[in-house]
């Protein structure tokens, strides 16, 4: 069974399941952008009426058919919850996809908000993600530091947690969305070689630890050099006012 005849099957099974709450579905992922493997899923966006949201997998002819089920309200929150975090998961996938029901125009006027959103890129960083991005890896990296002599184990384990939270500050810093995980090494490398290859560097097994730590330490600094490195030792924010809530007061 080709691709054409699972997305009209699973349709089907949508119709018959939601009635007249089904308002519209979109069909997209990787396998649809043509850029999927053999065991890549079908990615089904669902709006229904009803005010609820639900995810719901199933298989047809050895496919996997991932649906995400919600009501228009909750998709236009998906867009703006990734817009700020800067993954733009929603936004992609309604953007990319192919309308495959709209008998009311919702899934296109969806599209088009969804589009906007992707083509606008992430937000500017703010003031405190700027300090928590240089603060945590400073953190991170003292760990790392602590116990590379005497555990091999446990300092491979941070660069296992240390790198992905690089690559991951390098993509919002540098205005551009982040991808999934497996797709992140090979689109790193159209943009950044230098980082690219100190991400490798550091995964690399074959590689002495204390050279793989190195490249992790270098990776930090070449990606926070344009907040101004790492956070050093001493430093102090400015006051951020907090307001009580009902039932709390400040002392006098």
């Amino acid at each position: 069974m080709n691709d054409h005849a699972i997305i009209e099957q699973a349709v089907e099974r949508l119709k018959s399941e939601f009635g007249s709450d089904l308002l519209g579905v979109l069909v997209g992922g990787s396998r649809i952008r043509s850029e999927g493997d053999p065991h890549s899923d079908l990615d089904i966006v669902v709006v229904v009426e009803r005010p609820c949201r639900k995810r719901w997998n199933f298989v047809i002819d050895g496919v996997e058919v991932e649906t995400l089920i919600n009501p228009p309200f909750q998709m236009r929150r998906y867009f703006e919850e990734e817009r700020r975090d800067g993954r733009g998961v929603m936004p992609h996938l309604c953007s990319t996809a192919q309308i495959i029901f709209d008998p009311q125009g919702l899934m296109a006027t969806l599209q088009a908000e969804a589009r906007a959103v992707w083509d606008a890129g992430p937000p500017p960083l703010l003031e405190r993600d700027r300090w928590q991005f240089r603060y945590y890896a400073a953190d991170a990296l003292r760990d790392l530091a602590d116990v590379q002599p005497s555990d091999k184990e446990r300092a491979m384990f941070l660069i296992g947690l240390i790198l992905p939270m690089l690559i991951n500050r390098h993509y919002r810093i540098s205005g551009r969305w982040l991808l999934k995980p497996k797709r992140l090494f090979h689109d790193l490398e159209t943009w950044d070689v230098d980082a690219a290859r100190l991400a490798r560097q550091a995964c690399n097994d074959k590689v002495a630890l204390s050279d793989r730590c190195a490249a992790v330490r270098a990776m930090a600094d070449h990606v926070l050099a344009p907040l101004g490195g790492i956070m050093p030792m001493e430093w102090n924010t400015d006051w951020e006012i907090l307001e009580p809530t009902d039932g709390e007061s400040s002392p006098v």
